[in-house]
C-alpha cells in the first residue's frame, strides 16, 4: 500500500472537500495533522483501518447514516 500524504498545496486544487477518508493501520500525528488541514472547511475526517473496498463502503454508509440522522 502506498502512503499518500496531503499538503497545503493539495487543498487549493481540491475545491470544496466534503469528506476526508484516511485508510491506515495506525494513525500518527504526522499523518493526522495535514489531513485535518484539508478538512478545515468543516469536512469530517473518517479513519478506516482496513484498506479494502468493503471497509471504505462501510465507512461511507456509516457517515451517510449520521448525516441522514442529523437532517
Amino acid at each position: 500500500m502506498k502512503l499518500c500524504r496531503g499538503s497545503r498545496s493539495a487543498r487549493h486544487g481540491a475545491g470544496k472537500v466534503a469528506l476526508v477518508v484516511i485508510m491506515a493501520t495506525m494513525v500518527s500525528h504526522a499523518l493526522r495533522d495535514p489531513m485535518q488541514s484539508l478538512a478545515a472547511d468543516g469536512a469530517p475526517v473518517v479513519y478506516v483501518r482496513g484498506a479494502s473496498v468493503s471497509a471504505l463502503r462501510a465507512a461511507l454508509e456509516q457517515r451517510a447514516a449520521l448525516e441522514q440522522r442529523a437532517a
